[in-house]
């Protein structure tokens, strides 16, 4: 029995963080360590700064690697292969900027119906939004969230820069 008791006192202990460590808050009866993000599906990872390769913008924003600043809107990304339009819109690579906005030319959509829309082959539909995107870029959090295949998706509707590295939320 007292070997019993033992184990459980030091199972606690382990199980518990340090007295002087922080606890993130996850908002859903569960916490996971200082420093790290609350991510969808239970699990925490350690933040990180951004990936190699990418371009901080005059505003202190981030561009990701395979994006490029805007040269109509230099305070936001757009994919370094697409075509910026004079709207502000941007055309995938293979289609030109339509008078009225929009794109023009390419080849047809044989992608998913998405939202009223057909999307382009290769892409995904973020049922959540309703939008078309290329799953090469993007993920769906599936909260109407959509983050840079870059990133997570956090349990507070957003996207984090983390590690690898996954552990399990610790329930309060």
């Amino acid at each position: 029995m007292l070997t019993r008791i033992l184990w459980v006192v030091v199972a606690l202990l382990l199980w518990a963080p340090p007295a002087s460590a922080q606890r993130v808050d996850c908002g859903n009866g569960h916490w996971c360590r200082e420093r790290n993000a609350c991510l969808v599906g239970g699990m925490c990872a350690e933040r990180a700064s951004m990936p190699s390769g990418s371009t901080r913008l005059p505003n202190g924003k981030w561009c990701m690697p395979g994006e490029r600043q805007n040269r109509l809107f230099p305070d936001l990304c757009v994919d370094a292969t697409e075509v910026e339009c004079r709207d502000g819109g941007t055309c995938p690579a293979g289609y030109q900027c339509g008078p009225a906005g929009g794109c023009v030319g390419g080849p047809p959509h044989t992608g998913p119906m998405c939202g009223g829309q057909q999307c382009r082959g290769g892409d995904a539909c973020a049922e959540s939004l309703g939008l078309c995107i290329n799953p090469k870029q993007s993920v769906d959090c599936g909260n109407g969230i959509i983050c840079s295949i870059h990133a997570a998706c956090t349990e507070n509707r957003s996207c984090a820069m983390v590690t690898g590295q996954r552990t399990r939320q610790r329930p309060y």
